[in-house]
């Protein structure tokens, strides 16, 4: 057997792997080789369930086996086969992108072109925000100042990345730069951000609004924090909440 010793951790559920792959997995290491037996003792699952994930970690190079007989041990590969993984994962979601890209603009020129003359589309729930924020970063990433607006209350700001929890690594990824106007300041400096606090006194807010390009969100939360929002496409709209963004800019500290 192996010395055992304090490892880093590592989430087998970020190469498409459940947490008792990985339990196989660090059991047979230990182990160095062994039965599907021995295997079962070491890790307290039954056979059949570790039958089937010694077959899914064969399939993708993490154990090996030798066959004596009828005896099979089994083996586990070195963990620099995880290297292997995440790299190959890595290359697929590349391509993975690059389709999605050319897919996503065929399908905004055959809506744009069938939608003529609507400029508001509704949307509701957690996947409703997400796939707002999802826009702003496309829409962002794609102008030329790379910036956006906000202003936010702090009723609203809880639940809008329910759906989209790396939203801010992915926006400072894109080098998105974002300002943002609120009436709670967050305790930790956020990275190409700029925040200002807006003085409510004693009023309940419930809202948020995001300009983007030629866009503006307005989110709201109800009483049962279901989120909901309308997003309305036109510059003419866009600029003029633009234009009250940097009024109000000005005015907080």
């Amino acid at each position: 057997m192996r010395d055992t010793m304090p490892v880093m951790d590592f989430d087998f559920r970020s190469i498409g792997l459940e947490p008792r792959d990985k339990q196989v997995y660090e059991a047979l290491y230990h182990l160095e080789k062994g039965s599907l037996r021995a295997i079962a003792q070491a890790t307290n699952l039954n056979r059949g369930t570790v039958y089937e994930v010694i077959k899914k970690l064969t399939g993708l190079g993490l154990v090996t086996f030798v066959q004596t007989g009828e005896r099979r041990q089994y083996a586990a590969a070195q963990p620099e086969t995880l290297l292997s993984i995440v790299r190959e994962r890595r290359e697929q979601l590349k391509h993975a992108e690059a389709a999605a890209e050319t897919y996503v603009d065929t399908l905004e020129a055959r809506y744009d072109a069938s939608d003529a003359g609507y400029f508001a589309r509704f949307y509701e729930g957690d996947e409703g925000i997400a796939a707002i924020l999802r826009d702003v970063l496309q829409t962002v990433r794609t102008s030329t100042d790379k910036e956006y607006c906000v202003i936010s209350s702090h009723r609203v700001s809880g639940f809008i990345y329910a759906n989209f929890k790396n939203f801010s690594r992915q926006r400072v990824h894109a080098g998105i730069f974002v300002r943002v106007i609120a009436d709670k300041l967050p305790r930790k400096r956020l990275v190409l951000a700029e925040r200002r606090l807006l003085r409510s006194g004693q009023r309940d807010l419930n809202g948020y609004t995001v300009i983007y390009g030629d866009k503006t969100a307005l989110i709201s939360i109800s009483d049962t924090n279901v989120l909901s929002a309308v997003v309305i496409t036109d510059s003419g709209v866009a600029n003029m909440q633009r234009l009250i963004f940097e009024q109000l800019w000005h005015t907080t500290a």
